[in-house]
């Protein structure tokens, strides 16, 4: 059995901030703590790691893994905005 054990329980362990304090600093100094001496993260992955954990990329994931772990989802799919 996994950590949740259904959405209902993933969204109540899941902690209050995550979403805030999912930003490009948090992840480079995350990868700094395990990267090899001498070595540092790449400034561009942290930028694309804070867009892909904003909306609706976000939401695109969380439905996702969902999908996958819970078979289906509570939440709508993001909806994409046509630019003309």
């Amino acid at each position: 059995m996994g950590k949740y054990a259904n959405h209902q329980d993933f969204g109540i362990k899941a902690p209050v901030k995550y979403r805030e304090d999912t930003t490009s600093q948090s992840y480079l100094n995350g990868m700094s703590a395990i990267a090899p001496p001498g070595m540092k993260p790449r400034t561009v992955r942290g930028q694309r790691f804070e867009e892909r954990t904003d909306p609706p990329a976000s939401t695109r994931w969380h439905r996702n893994y969902d999908l996958a772990m819970f078979g289906g989802s509570e939440v709508l799919p993001p909806v994409r905005r046509e630019t003309h």
